[in-house]
């Protein structure tokens, strides 16, 4: 298929700062599938333990970090960044000891932290925050 025929999802994860009640959910994302991370009122720290994920704004700014393990951005009031999930993501191997895992499906367990230092706390949710990527 051409990719100027494939059509890209994009999916919203929001979170609202000033309510304290930050609901993050669960997501199902595909390759090529966009996610948007959207701050709503104060600032918001995205950590994502996969780089094999693709950050897609600015990683020339002290809102970006990154290492050989995870990546993280932060995001001030209303402001917006997005991931994507490449054509060439890995599809997940279970642990071959036995470890139960749905071949194929990569689970993605995200954080978001939100406020300034001092008066930090996590965003929670009814699921634990994930995203889940299905085999090709």
């Amino acid at each position: 298929m051409d990719t100027m025929d494939k059509k890209i999802h994009e999916r919203t994860i929001e979170v609202d700062t000033r309510t304290k009640d930050t609901r993050i959910k669960r997501i199902e994302a595909k390759r090529g599938d966009e996610i948007e991370f959207l701050a709503k009122g104060g600032p918001i720290w995205v950590i994502i333990p996969d780089t094999d994920l693709e950050f897609l704004g600015s990683q020339k700014s002290d809102d970006y970090i990154a290492t050989d393990l995870w990546f993280a951005f932060r995001l001030h009031g209303d402001q917006n960044a997005k991931i994507s999930v490449p054509d060439e993501y890995p599809d997940f191997e279970p642990d071959p000891s036995g470890e139960p895992g749905v071949k194929g499906t990569a689970e993605v367990y995200y954080f978001v932290i939100c406020g300034n230092p001092g008066d930090a706390y996590p965003a929670t949710g009814n699921s634990p925050p994930r995203m889940i990527i299905p085999p090709r």
